[in-house]
């Protein structure tokens, strides 16, 4: 339905049908205060500030450490598959018949050393760009950490501890997201169309 083609590692891709229009731009900010990546580390601050603001209002007691290894190993477990759906909401929001290519990368420097990445060459107008990359995000951290928070997502001070945890770090798992975003409202205009061409984002204004 949504045209997925699973294409193997990332060392592997290549981009031989990939067009990028005359007036494209790519999509860079140079200011060292207001920018992408200053507004994504605040915005990271403030939730991971949150969850340990719970953490304390929440203690726990009497738990062993064989039980707190154990959780956190089946939520790293779990982490794999979430990242796979994570990039499955971005590409939903691409046209139905784009071309979406699914790669997986395996990066020894990177704190997952297993990531996922859905490409596609077609152009989106800004506002379904911008959604686009916070769609995922919202879906499977913002909104359960919102009830996570409220209390709602709640078996035990321990269990929700690690379900919190869990949380936070998918949040700041989309950190080039939130940076992307911000850096896309700063730097194109309403009307410009977004294009991915090898990994890299481009506007073009098509007035």
């Amino acid at each position: 339905m949504w045209h997925i083609s699973f294409m193997g590692n990332k060392k592997n891709q290549e981009f031989k049908n990939d067009v990028l229009p005359k007036n494209s731009k790519k999509i860079t900010n140079n200011s060292f205060w207001i920018n992408g990546k200053f507004f994504s580390f605040i915005l990271i601050a403030t939730i991971i500030s949150f969850t340990f603001y719970n953490f304390f209002t929440h203690p726990i007691k009497n738990h062993s450490i064989i039980e707190l290894i154990l959780c956190i190993i089946i939520g790293i477990i779990f982490l794999i598959p979430i990242f796979l759906v994570h990039e499955i909401l971005h590409a939903i929001w691409l046209p139905k018949k784009a071309k979406k290519e699914l790669w997986y990368e395996i990066n020894r420097n990177s704190l997952f050393l297993f990531s996922f990445q859905i490409y596609s060459n077609c152009p989106l107008k800004r506002n379904r760009f911008l959604l686009m990359l916070l769609f995922p995000n919202i879906i499977l951290a913002l909104i359960p950490l919102f009830l996570w928070y409220c209390g709602i997502v709640f078996i035990s001070p321990f269990i929700s501890r690690i379900i919190g945890s869990l949380l936070t770090i998918l949040f700041t798992c989309g950190a080039s997201d939130y940076s992307l975003f911000f850096d896309t409202v700063l730097c194109t205009k309403k009307e410009d169309n977004i294009i991915i061409f090898k990994n890299e984002f481009y506007s073009s204004n098509t007035t």
